[in-house]
């Protein structure tokens, strides 16, 4: 059913129906063209024909066969000649064989500094460097940088890790003289890490990913001065380039460049030459071959003997601002503030809202116990270690720096090799410290002003877009109802296009009725049905003008209503207006305080300035000796009013209650045989004071006749106030004195329930006090709380006090002072007196009345909203 037609260039396949037929082709036109070319093929041989017409066919065929599968042949040179360009290599090596060097070069050797160390680096033989890992340093980083470093020229080092495990956290890099070498987030360097990261800069070039290091890798720094652009550190591993150039950061242009070596763990070894480790793929110098004018020398050396410096001052007064202009020096900080900013640069967390300055907090927890910081062993462990450099250290212990006997523990630790002397701060403070305050404390409300606009302009943008976005729904919404408006009126038109057909309809009908006139009966019907029709038609017509009017109307209204789109107004530019009082800045404040008040109250009775018995030699930048120790004397007075300890009620206080609750029983039992006995009232009020005897003062009445609860519970409180203070003063005789801030909490610890401001329906300490003026003191001053009765006063003085006071209430009550009665609310005494909790485990002091044990075996206690703090403290303890 086919026939094969041969091409030259391909061999397809014709259908027969396709080839003509001999001597019958279908059309006159084909008819017409055959004829010339049978005519001429009649003389040719039988052979000449056969390819002529096979010759044919393919012409014939070749547009609807050939034609896809040529292009496909021409297609796919063109895809062969169009190829993608390379990427270039980012590790392609860029440098070229080092020139000789003609100018002299460095004498002595060069390799890593044993001084300019961390306290828990050890600087070996062959630039071996091993590290300490109890206690704080196995948290840490260790740091240790070189004695040479480069500002010039093209030199390198390298480091081979001889003992690393994955969390030795391996860097190496470079830093320049005044980094510090206790390391934190913001200090200039340049380091790369062995888990594959870069700390300092960036290599933004696609597809670079830094390698990562292991045991027995060669890793080394090129530090080029004569790459365009400036200064440029290239890694290289196991000889091979691992990093393309990269510009240092602007920290460090300019500046000299050491070699800089960190790690947690683990021991390397830092080539510094004059020979290579491992070579690379050019010549290079190492930093021992450097050339006198490219070299820059470390000036952190040891001194002939290493010195000690305590700072010594009171919380808020100006310690780490001093602390802050001795960074210069080569000396060790030793400080909570130092260690921690340590451990945070070196992977661990800081809790910026937890902890002091003096002593952070760090998370997690077992950090913090294992670097021993609250406990303040991490301060001894770095000056043990910096004893072993015998290096100079600047001790900045707020807390323990004015306690004698931790200064005397510190003094120990350092031993005699070190010359020790304290700095005492107070009194004027420098115009230094107050303008770097000051800055700092503009700066701190500029930021806080462009935060505060920040927000603003967030806020006003968000309230913009929220009204754009409801005006594009309702535009939206309106655009919805107009197209389905449209389409009703459409749907109307055609309506009204057919009733105006049917109109027209009817009109023709009634005047072919009017035209009839047959009969007049015809006649007059046809007239009264055209009147009738007009009629009908004049209405709808009047009906359909008022839907035009109405329809005018609602447009015109539509209109009217059309919103407009909101605009977005930029407001004009806010300038910052500052309203500071700087007169009363003097010193740098910060976010998280100087010491903890706990802190505070526990190490305050033992602070002390230091003494001519101390051996310590002391020193007054700022004020004279006199004026300092006088400061110093006026802050822990105030301190030891406003501490919070711990106390337990002693043999008399326990004797003196007992005593008391045996005549408040007889009392209240008096008052209530008294009053079955129906004794009419007296008219008058006996004198108070001129009987000693408060159960008969006239006719077997008692002093307390009329007292209601509110006058027992008074007489209770005021009892238990003269007490507590001189039950306290008994127990710290060399104490100045309770402020009224503390008072609830002494008085909680002494009676194991809450100070009663609750119970007499009094919201603070002072306004619960003003009861109580004819048996304690107020110092509204100094805020001081005072006995106002000796010790031994009577208890009955006490009934006579609270009768006194009785009256005086009844008078102003009875004058119309409605503020001077007093509102009970016994819901607090009864729930201490119920006390108990069920479901407690063991442990669990209760308060008086209350169950010892409950049947809960949870860990730990969730004391009820009733049940004061403190005791809970204390049966802890």
């Amino acid at each position: 059913s086919r026939e094969k037609v041969v091409s030259p260039s391909v061999s397809v396949s014709v259908p027969s129906a396709m080839a003509p037929k001999k001597g019958q082709p279908k059309t006159k036109a084909a008819k017409a063209k055959a004829a010339p070319a049978a005519a001429v093929a009649a003389h040719e041989e039988p052979d000449a024909k056969k390819p002529k017409l096979e010759e044919q066919a393919a012409k014939t065929e070749e547009p609807k066969v050939e034609k896809p599968k040529v292009a496909a042949t021409k297609e796919e040179p063109e895809k062969a000649d169009i190829q993608e360009e390379p990427k270039p290599d980012p590790l392609a090596e860029v440098e070229t064989d080092s020139p000789a060097e003609k100018r002299p070069k460095v004498k002595g050797p060069v390799s890593l500094s044993d001084y300019d160390v961390t306290p828990d680096c050890l600087v070996g033989d062959n630039g071996v460097l091993t590290c300490l890992s109890s206690g704080l340093f196995s948290h840490t980083l260790k740091c240790a940088r070189g004695t040479l470093g480069a500002k010039g020229g093209r030199y390198y080092f390298e480091v081979r890790l001889l003992e690393t495990s994955d969390d030795s956290n391996v860097r190496i890099g470079v830093a320049s003289s005044d980094t510090p070498i206790f390391p934190s987030r913001s200090d200039p360097r340049v380091h790369f890490t062995q888990d594959g990261k870069i700390v300092g800069t960036q290599i933004n070039v696609e597809g670079y990913r830094p390698p990562r290091f292991q045991r027995m890798d060669v890793v080394g720094v090129l530090v080029n001065f004569g790459s365009p652009g400036g200064a440029t550190v290239s890694l290289f591993k196991n000889g091979k380039r691992a990093s393309p150039p990269t510009l240092v950061p602007d920290t460090l242009k300019g500046k000299a460049l050491f070699p800089h070596v960190a790690l947690k763990s683990g021991v390397v070894q830092v080539n510094m030459g004059p020979e290579c480790i491992m070579n690379l793929p050019f010549k290079v110098r190492l930093f021992s071959d450097m050339a006198k004018d490219d070299s820059a020398g470390n000036p952190r050396t040891a001194p002939a003997q290493p010195e000690a410096t305590f700072g010594i001052a009171i919380p808020d007064q100006g310690l780490f601002d001093w602390a802050d202009e001795q960074k210069d020096s080569a000396a060790y900080e030793v400080s909570g503030r130092c260690i921690g900013s340590w451990l945070e640069a070196s992977g661990n967390h800081i809790k910026q809202m937890g902890g002091s300055i003096d002593k952070p907090e760090i998370q997690p927890g077992q950090v913090q116990a294992a670097a021993g910081i609250d406990s303040g062993r991490a301060a001894h462990q770095v000056l043990e270690a910096a004893a072993l450099h015998k290096h100079s250290v600047r001790i900045v212990e707020l807390a323990a720096n004015l306690v004698p006997e931790m200064r005397k523990r510190f003094l120990r630790v350092l031993g005699p090799g070190y010359k020790c002397k304290a700095v005492v701060l107070g009194g004027n403070v420098p115009n230094s410290v107050k303008e770097k305050a000051r800055a700092a404390v503009k700066k701190q409300q500029m930021e806080l002003f462009e935060k505060k606009k920040a927000i603003k302009k967030e806020t006003k943008r968000k309230e913009f877009e929220r009204k754009k976005r409801e005006y594009e729904q309702r535009k939206a919404a309106k655009e919805q109802m107009k197209a389905r408006e449209e389409a009703r009126k459409e749907r109307l038109a055609l309506v009204a296009a057919r009733v105006a057909e049917v109109k027209a309809k009817k009109e023709a009908e009634a005047a072919e009725k009017a035209e009839k006139k047959e009969d007049g009966a015809d006649g007059d019907q046809a007239k009264k049905d055209q009147e009738t029709t007009k009629v009908s038609l004049a209405k709808e017509n009047e009906h359909e003008g008022k839907k035009d009017d109405e329809k005018k109307e609602e447009q015109k209204k539509e209109e009217e209503e059309e919103e407009e789109e909101p605009k977005f107004e930029e407001e004009a530019s806010e300038e910052f207006e500052d309203t500071t009082d700087y007169s009363t800045v003097f010193f740098t404040p910060h976010r998280n305080p100087q010491m903890h008040k706990a802190q505070l109250d526990e190490l305050v009775t033992n602070m002390m300035l230091p003494t001519d018995a101390e051996d310590l030699p002391t020193e007054f930048p700022w004020g004279k000796k006199e004026a300092v120790a006088q400061e110093f004397e006026e802050f822990v007075r105030k301190s030891k009013t406003l501490q919070r300890l711990r106390v337990r009620p002693s043999e008399w206080f326990r004797q003196q209650m007992k005593e008391w609750t045996v005549k408040l029983a007889g009392w209240k039992k008096a008052q209530v045989e008294f009053k079955k006995k129906n004794v009419p009232v007296a008219e008058e009020d006996t004198e108070i004071w001129a009987s000693e005897d408060v159960m008969d003062v006239g006719e077997g009445r008692p002093l307390f006749e009329k007292f209601e609860q509110e006058d027992w519970a008074l007489l209770t409180s005021r009892f238990e106030l003269h007490t507590c203070l001189h039950a306290f003063s008994k127990e710290h005789a060399d104490h100045p004195g309770l402020h009224n801030s503390v008072l609830p909490h002494y008085f909680s610890q002494y009676f194991d329930r809450p100070f009663p401001m609750k119970t007499f329906g009094k919201s603070t300490t002072e306004q619960t006090l003003e009861l109580f003026g004819d048996t304690l003191t107020f110092n509204a001053t100094s805020g001081l709380v005072e006995m106002g009765h000796p010790d031994g006063t009577p208890a009955e003085t006490f009934v006579k006090l609270t009768e006194e006071a009785r009256r005086d209430r009844k008078a102003k009550v009875d004058a119309g002072d409605e503020s001077a009665k007093i509102v009970l609310d016994l819901r607090v005494e009864r729930r201490v007196e119920k006390g108990g909790n069920k479901g407690v485990g063991k442990g669990f002091v209760p308060v008086k009345g209350g169950k010892a044990f409950g049947k809960g075996k949870g860990p730990m206690f969730r004391p009820p909203t009733f049940a004061p703090v403190p005791t809970m403290m204390r049966a802890r303890h």
